[in-house]
């Protein structure tokens, strides 16, 4: 019995009335509950920022709810515009839902004629409408997000920075698809409407109406098994690799495949499990997802459906031809009825089975990785709190934080395969390796649990994030004092070439100072090393000529060179050339003045350097 049966005085008007305005009553509660939230979280829990983050929850489920009332608020608008002419024709049409007469002005179809073309307009054209700009505008994000779910991750910001959002808001529309054909729903939308459209308008004949809608089942088929549009779980890594694959050549795969190798995959790979347990027993959820392989993989359930389709279409036709025709076909009527019987029974037994199925493998899973992450986060708040009194001992605690590591390992029912372990960064110690204990077990806990860490493992994160953030600050200001250091030196130095009038080497990149040694004297006053390119001696190198004695040349008021006056030393002593000062004391000499004189030199040298003329 439909429901408006129960009430025997609601009119046509009415019920189409009401089920036109259902969209916006359900649009109206959510805003409703979107106000009620924000005023939760602003006067209970006082909060001023993340006002809006369940926003995206309620557009998920607005959609979801939209896409199933689709089909039905479609036939309910195209309702208005179904007027048939009666058997045997009288000259005039009339309305398919009420036997009334078109076009007759104040009747029904004139009253509604206008709100059925604004529903027409903004339910049947406007959603699939909204679902095509929003695929194009944002079509890398769900490409991403689509690549993402295949690796395992992307249910938080920190394994999903970019397409999160996406996801959370309208992620139902596309997140049962493949990358490359994640618009897919819009050919069901498209499909629903032609149902509907062949379902009211070909009503007059069921043949004729019969063999419309098999034509559109039968494409609806070869679409589907061209495309295989469904992502599987168990297709996953065939998804990720037909994406490598697709990177050599599609400009939008290359882009992907970049941003995707900058985002660390913290989620869990899909592996293969073994079907025996521990004690010998037989794994039953094992042994179902090997079933899914093939047999409950999405494509092959739309496959199966559509098919069915097909076959109800087809004997629906043979049964019509069997009325109208000879007596020879119509004892063939019920096995056509058998044969319809079977396939309906089988096809619902079937796509009961897939659900059941696919709930089970979700809950068992979901039970699971609970069990294991609750075995994780106590083992390493245990860690944790054991390695916080054995940071000042050394490494106890990081053989306990391994031990635990080897724990969660043994504690694994299935084979976890080859697991990639990468140090974070933010937990690393002085030394540069993770702290004993506490930043490698609060990193392992942290990164192995959905749920926010407890209390001492967030204790032992804030602490590891400090010592990183004051090692940041301390490095950032060296770093910023070497720049302006070396950019105080750059001009100091490029001020006095120009001032002794040497030539300068000159480039595409700007003009570049040659290198001449300056003075150095030695502890008792000697000159051991001289520069400048007007010297008599300018074709000799003094760093490495054999002897110690002065390279003559005036300006004795220029700056002097440690490095040459150390250097100069040593060909001293190799050379045999003899200097009022012994070998060691010239080389500890040079060393004391590299120390001392490493920041003063440049501003002596600027100050004395002698005129252009000097030299000469």
């Amino acid at each position: 019995m439909a429901p408006e049966c129960l009430v025997p005085d609601v009119s046509f008007q009415q019920k189409w009335t009401f089920v036109m305005l259902l969209p916006v009553c359900l649009g109206a509660l959510f805003a409703l509950v979107h106000l009620g939230m924000l005023g939760y979280k602003v006067l209970v829990k006082g909060r001023r920022k993340n006002l809006s983050n369940h926003s995206g929850t309620m557009i998920a489920g607005g959609l979801a709810l939209f896409y199933i009332l689709y089909l039905y608020l479609t036939r309910t608008i195209l309702e208005i515009f179904n007027c048939a002419p009666t058997d045997p024709p009288d000259g005039y049409e009339y309305l398919s839902a009420v036997f009334e007469r078109c076009g007759v002005p104040g009747g029904t179809q004139m009253r509604l004629i206008v709100p059925a073309i604004v529903c027409l307009i903004g339910y049947t054209f406007g959603y699939p409408a909204f679902l095509a700009v929003l695929f194009y505008y944002r079509r890398a994000l769900i490409m991403e997000d689509q690549l993402l779910r295949a690796k395992g991750a992307g249910d938080d910001h920190l394994t999903n920075p970019n397409a999160y959002p996406t996801r959370k808001a309208f992620g139902r529309a596309y997140y049962q698809f493949k990358p490359d054909t994640f618009f897919w729903v819009l050919a069901i939308i498209l499909r629903k409407f032609f149902i509907a459209f062949t379902s009211l308008m070909f009503r007059r004949s069921g043949a004729f109406q019969l063999a419309a809608s098999l034509l559109i089942m039968f494409l609806a088929y070869a679409a589907q098994v061209k495309w295989n549009p469904y992502m599987s779980p168990q297709e996953y890594e065939a998804v990720l690799k037909a994406h490598i694959e697709s990177s050599y050549t599609s400009p939008i795969h290359a882009r992907l495949r970049v941003t995707l190798a900058n985002i660390e995959n913290r989620g869990k790979k899909r592996t293969h499990r073994n079907l025996m347990t521990k004690d010998g027993r037989v794994d039953y959820s094992a042994v179902l997802g090997i079933l899914t392989t093939w047999l409950f993989n999405y494509n092959t359930v739309e496959a199966i459906l559509l098919f069915s389709a097909i076959i109800v279409n087809l004997m629906g036709i043979m049964y019509q031809a069997g009325t109208v025709t000879s007596t020879v076909y119509r004892s063939g009527r019920d096995g056509i009825t058998a044969v319809i019987i079977v396939v309906v029974a089988l096809t619902i037994t079937y796509f009961v089975t897939v659900v059941v199925t696919e709930i089970t493998i979700l809950c068992n899973e979901a039970s699971r990785r609970r069990a294991l992450a609750m075995q994780r986060t106590a083992k390493a708040g245990a860690a944790a709190a054991s390695g916080g009194k054995k940071v000042a001992g050394g490494t106890g605690a990081g053989a306990s934080g391994g031990a635990a590591a080897a724990g969660d390992k043994a504690d694994g029912d299935f084979n976890a395969g080859n697991v990639e372990n990468q140090m974070n960064p933010m937990f690393l110690g002085t030394g540069g390796v993770g702290a004993p204990g506490s930043a490698s077990s609060a990193n392992e806990a942290i990164m192995a649990q959905r749920e926010p860490p407890s209390v001492d493992l967030w204790r032992v994160f804030q602490s590891s994030y400090t010592d990183l953030h004051t090692q940041v600050e301390a490095l950032t200001t060296q770093l910023q004092a070497a720049k302006l250091e070396a950019q105080r030196l750059q001009m100091a130095g490029g001020s006095e070439d120009e001032s002794a009038g040497a030539p300068l080497r000159t480039g595409s990149r700007g003009r570049k100072a040659e290198f001449r040694p300056t003075l150095s004297v030695d502890g008792e006053g000697g000159v051991i090393a001289a520069a400048g390119a007007k010297s008599p001696m300018a074709g000799v190198n003094p760093l490495t000529s054999g002897s110690s004695r002065a390279l003559a040349v005036s300006g004795g008021g220029s700056r002097a060179n440690p490095l040459a006056a150390a250097r100069g030393a040593s060909a001293g002593r190799s050379g045999g050339g003899g200097g009022a000062t012994p070998a060691g004391a010239r080389t500890a000499v040079a060393l004391s003045d590299l120390r001392k004189q490493g920041r003063s030199s440049r501003t002596r040298g600027a100050a004395t350097s002698p005129a252009p003329g000097d030299d000469e």
